[in-house]
């Protein structure tokens, strides 16, 4: 569509590929602040939202936001077995006087301990927003306000008809909301016209695969197009963390065109250590 010269879709484009704007979605949902609440039983604080928080803002940033509550989620638990244990005998008193006659207080105890951690861990993992849908409307409209263009892009995404362009950001929001996990991870991922890719698709290959070792190819001169080619090298450096030497990066090199015919290349190749 930007080839043949679509206007609205080269708008569309820059509207959700702008790296300003990617920059601000990354920020606003690896820096999420959770709504956590006090979690009490029987009236008694057990953990209060203050340790749930300070727990959570103690992990890393780079992990995305599921995990991190996950974490928190597991911590609580452990928190709740092992507050049940020490106070187990005052907590069965509980449950005996507020039990009817005839019932098994200490079944009753098991079923409402039970319930209750699966509210807290309910609580938990749903303290902070993580539909794409969502997201994806509030970052809009918090950036570029409500216009006629973010309006209809959220209408598109809330009728399950979207473009190319915004089917990647949804994806991306899905990645950096840790709700994109894979079963199996690559060591390896070798990227080829790298420059015809953009930054959106380059930061959701990395952040998919973050611990596979990649070889990128591409030449910055022969982007198809400015408004989706990555149009310098300076942001796939960035995204895979390459340096021009070897000391614990990957090193980029700069192949002049002495080295462009195939035999010539495919020989220089393997001078290069791995």
């Amino acid at each position: 569509a930007v080839l043949c010269g679509n206007e609205k879709r080269k708008e569309n484009i820059s509207l959700l590929y702008s790296p300003d704007f990617i920059s601000f979605i990354e920020e606003k949902i690896c820096n999420a602040e959770p709504h956590f609440r006090d979690v009490a039983f029987f009236g008694k604080t057990v953990l209060s939202a203050g340790e749930i928080s300070r727990r959570f803002s103690a992990l890393p940033d780079y992990v995305s936001i599921k995990s991190r509550l996950e974490t928190i989620a597991d911590w609580v638990k452990e928190s709740i077995d092992s507050y049940m244990l020490v106070n187990r005998k005052e907590l069965l008193s509980t449950v005996l006087h507020t039990t009817e006659t005839g019932d098994s207080y200490t079944q009753r105890y098991k079923n409402l301990k039970e319930n209750f951690l699966n509210k807290t861990i309910q609580m938990v993992l749903n303290s902070v927003e993580k539909n794409p849908v969502v997201l994806i409307k509030n970052a809009l409209y918090e950036f570029y306000g409500e216009n006629e263009q973010t309006k209809a892009v959220v209408r598109r995404v809330h009728l399950k008809t979207v473009f190319f362009e915004e089917a990647l950001m949804l994806l991306y929001l899905q990645v950096l909301t840790g709700g994109c996990k894979l079963k199996k991870t690559p060591t390896h991922i070798l990227i080829d016209e790298a420059q015809d890719m953009c930054v959106l698709q380059h930061k959701i290959l990395k952040r998919m695969y973050p611990k596979a070792v990649f070889t990128v190819l591409g030449d910055i001169n022969q982007g198809i197009s400015q408004h989706i080619n990555t149009s310098d090298e300076e942001s796939i450096c960035d995204i895979y963390a390459c340096k021009k030497n070897k000391e614990g990066g990957v090193v980029s090199f700069e192949v002049s065109q002495s080295k462009a015919r195939a035999r010539d290349l495919d020989t220089w190749t393997f001078t290069i250590e791995d």
